[in-house]
Formats: C-alpha cells, structure tokens, sequence
C-alpha cells in the first residue's frame, strides 16, 4: 500500500483525480472561499529532477543543469512539434442543470464533472502492453492523480453527514489524512502521423459514487495533477481490497506529464 501511494503526487480523473475542488450549501464552522470552481491546469512533458549538476542555466537563474534532459517516464514520449497537449478540468455542476450550490430536495444533484486529455502520446519503448515498438501510438491507459486534502462535515466515530446543511451537532468538521485520487484515461492510435489521444469524460461519483455530498461544504486541496504511464506490467489494478479508482496502480508505474506551462 505504501509503495502504491508514493508513486502519486487527479481523480481527474482525470484526477482526479484527479483534482477535486468540492463545495456545496451548508453553514461552514471553517474558513472558506466564496468560489473554488472551475480547477483547469494544462500537462506538460515530466522530467527527472537535476540533482548532480553538469552544466549551469543562464543569469538570472544562474543555478545549476543537468544536460542532456531526460523524461521521467521509462515508457513514454511525445513529439517535436507541439501536437502533444493536453489539460484536465475539474468543474461543480448540478445533475438538474441549476447552479451549484445544489438542492438535496431532489435526490443526489451535486457532482464534479471530470474532463482530462492528452495528445500525440508515444511509446519510447516496444515490448510493454500498449507499446508495440518504440514510436508507436501508445494504446495502453494513463492515470490522471493528484494529492487531496479534504476539510468538510462528514466525519465523527462513528462517521456522520449532517443532515441538514448548517454544521451542527451531530456533525464533525475536520480535515482528512491526504487521500491519493486516481482517474484513468484510455489511449487510442489516432490513425494519423502523431501519436496517441488519451481521454476521460466522466463525473466524481460515476467513478465513486456518493462522494460529492450536497449541504455539505468541503475545503479541498489539490496538491498538484500529474498523468502516470501504466508502467511496464500494463496493470492499474492496485490489488488487495482496493479499487480503482480512486486508488490505481500495480506499483511499478513512471510520470509521464506534470501540470506546468510551456513558453512558446
């Protein structure tokens, strides 16, 4: 367990999950912001950290490099030219089509929809499921994953939701031991020159129902969004009595993108 969850840094799904950014329309007892959604970052190509430096960056940032670069996923590429973006978006909706924060009167209306891509993804090397040569379009699956920190109502021993909305007695505010979230983005051969397209449309609580809670408003963190490559046995299963998601992964997988920016 502990291995699994150290290869994470989105749910969002991909996210995580992916990235989660929840809120709803009860009387907080903690501090919190007027508006958290929505949560967009764009993936850039990951790289291993420069540690032994051999070379030095230009002033101002006159620190130490590492030359030549090198990716940080044993598996994965993406071209020269551009065609490699990607993002994910994180986004609070009601199910009802009426603006969040969500009526519980009609059943369970809040949610947080999970939209996350990447494009031109390529194998780097051949032999591994999803990559049959080294250039070819990857067709295994990536894991968007992120870090939460969640602070809401739901909590107490044993566990309760308050039931209605003001953070009252009986309910529990507290913040939660970080949680990895995990959503996975299935890649296709997109049949032309680039690489794979990778994709995920999906919704928090269609991959884990019930967790979007409404009358009940949550502080979360999102500690970053990162897309994992399967690693080389192709398995996002973690095993035991976890599922994915939110918890995905054998343990043996590398970082292929970061959030980050790139400077044309």
């Amino acid at each position: 367990m502990s291995k699994r969850m150290s290869k994470t840094v989105l749910s969002l799904a991909l996210g995580s999950l992916l990235a989660l950014s929840l809120a709803s329309v009860a009387l907080a007892t903690h501090p919190r912001p007027g508006g958290g959604s929505p949560l967009r970052v764009p993936f850039v190509p990951a790289y291993k950290q420069c540690v032994a430096s051999n070379s030095n960056h230009v002033p101002p940032l006159a620190f130490g490099s590492c030359t030549p670069p090198v990716l940080s996923s044993a598996l994965l590429t993406t071209g020269t030219a551009g065609a490699g973006q990607g993002s994910s978006k994180l986004d609070i909706f009601c199910t009802d089509a009426t603006a969040p924060p969500c009526s519980a009167n009609a059943g369970d209306q809040e949610d947080i929809k999970v939209v996350a891509n990447a494009g031109d993804v390529r194998c780097s090397v051949g032999g591994v499921p999803g990559c049959t040569a080294a250039g070819a379009d990857y067709t295994g699956t990536l894991i968007g994953q992120s870090v939460i920190r969640i602070t809401d109502h739901s909590n107490g021993t044993p566990p309760t939701v308050c039931a209605n909305g003001t953070g009252a007695a009986p309910c529990v505010t507290a913040t939660v031991t970080d949680i990895t979230f995990s959503v996975p983005a299935q890649c296709t051969d997109n049949g032309g020159a680039n690489g794979a397209n990778c994709a995920v449309n999906t919704t928090i609580d269609t991959l884990v129902p019930t967790t979007v809670k409404e009358l009940q408003r949550a502080i979360v963190s999102v500690f970053g969004i990162v897309a994992l490559d399967a690693g080389p046995d192709g398995s996002i299963s973690p095993g035991g009595s976890f599922t994915c998601p939110p918890i995905c992964g054998s343990g043996d997988e590398t970082k292929y993108a970061d959030q980050g920016l790139f400077i044309p």
